[in-house]
């Protein structure tokens, strides 16, 4: 019961802090699943990537 009163009071009881908190938790859960999307794309595609192979092209010398 005490945290939930000490979460409503911190984050919640105002308007202004409730938005703020909204904001903030989608901004860190947009970045939590991206990082997660990514992750799942790089590991399904490994060997596939430029970021895997592009040892296997070296820059060609200019004239």
């Amino acid at each position: 019961m005490a945290v939930s009163n000490f979460v409503y009071n911190t984050f919640f009881k105002k308007s202004s802090s409730a938005a703020l908190t909204v904001v903030v938790g989608a901004i860190l859960f947009e970045r939590g699943v991206d990082a997660f999307t990514d992750s799942v794309f790089e590991y399904y595609n490994r060997g596939r990537l430029w970021k895997n192979i592009a040892h296997l092209y070296p820059p060609k010398p200019e004239d």
